[in-house]
């Protein structure tokens, strides 16, 4: 659903059409409505985020504990000692995730 059989590309929806990246032609429709595929926070830190986008977002970070992709750092964990990984918020604010308990803290 994600890759084109035409140029085996990525896929991209605009409004009901499924476009391949590669070839830019109309692969498919979506039937009913329009397919939202992710969650678009704010287009610059000037908006404000509201306070439900980033307690959702700190309950997200505990599933990157263990993820390779975020740097390991040698902040502790007030909880267990563990050593901690970082990320940004949809803010902008640093968060640091314990990689042994999975404590989320600013």
């Amino acid at each position: 659903m994600y890759i084109s059989k035409c140029c085996d590309a990525f896929i991209t929806y605009e409004g009901i059409s499924a476009i391949c990246t590669n070839c830019e032609q109309v692969v498919m429709f979506i039937d009913e409505k329009p397919l939202t595929i992710s969650l678009k926070f704010n287009d610059t830190l000037d908006k404000v985020t509201n306070s439900e986008s980033l307690n959702s977002y700190r309950k997200i970070a505990k599933r990157f504990a263990n993820d390779s992709t975020y740097e390991l750092c040698s902040k502790t964990c007030d909880e267990c000692g563990g050593l901690t990984r970082y990320t940004r918020d949809p803010k902008g604010d640093l968060l640091f995730i314990c990689s042994k308990c999975r404590e989320v803290k600013s």
